[in-house]
């Protein structure tokens, strides 16, 4: 082992050590309040398995997925623009997050209220969605139209970026549930809606711009005698 592993791991197990005396019922890195299967949200402790926490999770999910991505998009000086608007979404989906943890449940009251609307002050705006709908449009008239599936690829940045998408798609179904069953702010949907169409264009795009062709799917031809034979 070379002297500098060996100092980093000899402060590491003094560091290990220094923790361990800590009481863990006062340690300021977990609460414990979460160990009967009910977290925190602004109106107080739900079950983990809530379909609030369900479309929390997704968000936060998809927020991880394009930031993985974005490392990828911004080595190519090319894409910077759109890793700064991934940088600016990431921020827009911490907001998201925000208004569903603030969207009364069933069990709390209305105080007169006949819709539960979110009670954060934290907003998705008309302006938030328009920005994507330029984008998407505008990253139209760089790209060839296609009629049939893209099969994921063309290189890493487009892959990571196919693979935000489809968990966007996932997050969308959550929010929806939650829509359905509790209310809250449209305009959540229709922006998660519209960034799902966002990152498959911005998908095409990065791969155009890594020079890399798209693999279009291609269905079998069927072989008639086969057909017959059967």
């Amino acid at each position: 082992m070379s002297k500098m592993n060996l100092t980093w791991t000899t402060t590491l197990r003094k560091q290990e050590n220094k923790f361990s005396c800590i009481r863990s019922d006062k340690n300021p890195f977990f609460t414990k309040l979460g160990d009967n299967g009910k977290s925190k949200v602004e109106h107080g402790l739900m079950d983990k398995d809530n379909i609030i926490f369900e479309a929390i999770g997704a968000t936060e999910e998809l927020n991880a997925f394009i930031g993985f991505a974005r490392e990828f998009v911004q080595e190519d000086e090319k894409l910077i623009p759109i890793a700064d608007k991934l940088r600016k979404i990431q921020l827009v989906l911490i907001d998201a997050v925000d208004i569903v943890n603030s969207i009364p449940p069933k069990a709390a009251p209305l105080k007169g209220k006949t819709l539960r609307e979110p009670t954060s002050v934290a907003k998705i705006t008309s302006g938030d969605i328009s920005e994507l709908e330029a984008l998407i449009a505008h990253y139209g008239t760089l790209l060839p139209q296609v009629e049939r599936f893209i099969v994921p690829g063309g290189g890493k940045a487009s892959t990571a970026l196919r693979v935000a998408k489809e968990v966007c798609r996932r997050c969308e179904r959550a929010m929806v549930t939650v829509f359905k069953d509790v209310g809250g702010d449209k305009n959540i949907l229709i922006y998660i809606n519209r960034l799902s169409s966002y990152l498959s264009q911005a998908a095409r795009v990065s791969a155009k711009f890594a020079n890399r062709p798209e693999s279009i799917y291609k269905p079998p031809i069927k072989d008639p005698n086969i057909a017959n034979q059967s």
